[in-house]
């Protein structure tokens, strides 16, 4: 399990104004940037994949949109990007408190982001 650097903020915003704007869904653009926090989890045999991706698919028979719960899932094996690139793909809500510093009423201020995690087979990544 990698977690990767935070997306750096010009690169966000960069990607948010070329490829989210106007987009249905939300008010705005940068909500639809799902990859400011995102990791990666790489398995060394198809029994390991197997074993996450049952593990990470039985989590969206829950309830959607609870934090955690995965709301996207792609195939990337099955049908892999135009350049051959092949994971799963998860996108992940979560929400986040913070007591104290907040602008409202009890001081608390809720922040919400929906993360990314690509599961990769070891044997495929390029080296």
């Amino acid at each position: 399990i990698d977690l990767a650097s935070l997306k750096q903020r010009e690169r966000a915003l960069k990607k948010a104004r070329s490829d989210y704007v106007g987009r249905k869904g939300s008010s705005s653009e940068y909500a639809w940037l799902y990859d400011i926090v995102s990791g990666e989890i790489v398995c060394d045999s198809l029994e390991q994949l197997e074993q996450t991706l049952t593990w990470m698919e039985s989590s969206t028979t829950k309830k959607k949109k609870k934090n955690g719960i995965p709301l996207q899932a792609k195939n990337r094996f099955a049908h892999p990007t135009f350049t051959g690139y092949r994971d799963f793909l998860f996108h992940i809500p979560l929400q986040v408190e913070n007591n104290g510093n907040g602008d409202n009423n009890n001081g608390t201020t809720t922040y919400r982001h929906t993360c990314e995690v690509q599961i990769h087979l070891r044997a495929l990544q390029p080296t």
